[in-house]
């Protein structure tokens, strides 16, 4: 990069940090008064955000950046659409809950269509959900009891593909009364100075953790007694477990002959294929597969690490197949219930957290040659330090 380019990009991130201040200055953290936009967001985040205060990265910074950007041309669009009249894009809110209060300034686009106003709250995303996050949701409930209107579209925008869609979320008593709770677990919580739960982990909400400014100070990823040091990280299937014969007779069980290759499948026979397979039906016929066992037992078992792509509502037979088996473990990473990247994906963002833990993976195990180097080469620039992390 050349001097000029160096200076461009110093420029641009000393802006953005500029900008990120601004916005802080306008919501500085009082006991008490909590900003509307942030109470559906981990109770945990929030927390360590008025009692700690926030310090973003550059990962933080773009979300920012694109948020802003997207919402002030939603806001321009439809300015100019000739279907709705914008009538704010910024609006003071005040939702008051004993002895706290939900107050501030909220990016909000308020429109006019045909006569009814309704709040319109904008989210940049990299995949458009089926149905709206229920955080999402809560935090336009707010917005919604805070400003009296009754109707609101919670509108998802793919900022890599530009594709839209539209919720439309009616106000409703029942988010009031969560709101409430909300609002006095946290003032309980900041009063007393201890922690709430870590709330985006026990959901499941991992991407939360992983890219949360706290980070590092929460630890949702650390195993339980086992702060920091050397791990060693085995996957599951077809590895420690041959489950080929699953996998054959979940075959069978839609009418398929054994050797059918996965990648033909129809889209209805893929979903029924995978509703079996990852199912607890025909778990009792995997097999260990000696040579891993082996080399697993060959190490502590306080730091095995087992990564699988079986989801999370496995998880407890999973253990008891272990149990059954003699496969000793500390602890037992898996796919998030209502996540659909790869299995090879799934497997390298677990190693990957484990990594921004402070763990170090001493030795990754796995029949997949492709996940073996890819998780070594993510070790490497843990180790190295050269994340692109700042």
């Amino acid at each position: 990069m050349s001097d000029v380019g160096e200076e461009v990009v110093e420029g641009v991130n000393k802006g953005l940090r500029n900008l990120w201040r601004q916005e802080a200055d306008l919501h500085q953290p009082k006991t008490g008064s909590y900003y509307p936009s942030m109470i559906g967001a981990c109770l945990r985040k929030q927390y360590y955000a008025y009692s700690i205060g926030e310090v973003p990265d550059d990962g933080a910074l773009a979300i920012f950046a694109t948020g802003r950007g997207v919402h002030d041309a939603v806001a321009d669009a439809l300015d100019n659409s000739g279907v709705l009249k914008v009538e704010a894009r910024e609006v003071e809110v005040s939702l008051p809950f004993g002895e706290a209060v939900l107050h501030g300034r909220i990016d909000l686009v308020v429109a006019s269509l045909r006569g009814e106003k309704i709040a319109i709250e904008v989210k940049s995303t990299s995949r458009i959900p089926e149905e709206p996050f229920e955080h999402q949701v809560l935090q336009l409930q707010t917005y919604l009891h805070a400003t009296g209107l009754g109707k609101g579209v919670l509108l998802y925008w793919d900022k890599r593909h530009g594709a839209k869609k539209g919720f439309v979320i009616e106000k409703e008593r029942l988010s009031l009364e969560k709101l409430e709770h909300r609002v006095g677990a946290l003032h309980k919580s900041l009063v007393s100075k201890e922690p709430p739960p870590r709330e985006a982990f026990l959901e499941n909400r991992l991407w939360e953790c992983r890219y949360c400014s706290f980070l590092s100070t929460c630890k949702p990823f650390q195993i339980e007694g086992l702060e920091t040091g050397p791990i060693a990280v085995y996957d599951l299937d077809n590895t420690l477990l041959d489950s080929r014969d699953r996998l054959r007779r979940s075959l069978r069980d839609i009418g398929l002959s054994e050797d059918t290759d996965l990648k033909r499948l129809s889209a209805e026979d893929r979903k029924r294929f995978w509703g079996i397979y990852l199912s607890e039906k025909h778990l009792g016929l995997d097999k260990p597969i000696g040579q891993y066992v082996e080399k697993l037992c060959s190490h502590s078992r306080n730091n095995v690490v087992i990564v699988t792509g079986r989801p999370e509502r496995l998880r407890a037979a999973t253990e008891q197949q272990l149990g059954r088996l003699n496969i000793p473990f500390r602890a037992m990473v898996m796919r998030r219930d209502d996540e659909y990247l790869s299995d090879r994906q799934v497997k390298l963002n677990w190693v990957e957290n484990l990594l921004l833990t402070g763990y170090t993976v001493e030795e990754c195990v796995s029949s997949y040659r492709d996940f073996m180097d890819a998780a070594k080469i993510l070790s490497e620039k843990y180790r190295t330090g050269s994340t692109g992390s700042s």
